[in-house]
């Protein structure tokens, strides 16, 4: 299934990160949410504090209840995956 990921930046260095997929149609699900942050605008993004995630809930730091999606970042995943949609003619597949 296709991830689609939402970011919100407060600056060039802190970010927050929303996962979701679409595992039983058609219903989306987040999957990771974390609170992630860099050195310098070269350096690789890092989780800071507790993250989310569905499935693994063994991981050192992780949340176990799902945290609150604003309603915005909710309707922008839902429009990237409507984006993803195309119509096909069975013959043309």
């Amino acid at each position: 299934m296709p991830r689609i990921q939402v970011l919100r930046s407060t600056d060039d260095l802190t970010r927050r990160c929303w996962e979701f997929t679409i595992l039983d149609f058609p219903k989306v699900h987040l999957e990771y949410y974390g609170e992630e942050e860099r050195a310098t605008r070269r350096h690789k993004w890092k989780s800071v504090g507790d993250i989310y995630t569905r499935l693994d809930h063994r991981r050192h730091g992780s949340i176990k209840e799902e945290p609150e999606v604003p309603a915005d970042v909710v309707e922008e995943a839902l429009a990237k995956f409507a984006e993803q949609l195309e119509f096909r003619v069975w013959r043309n597949r």
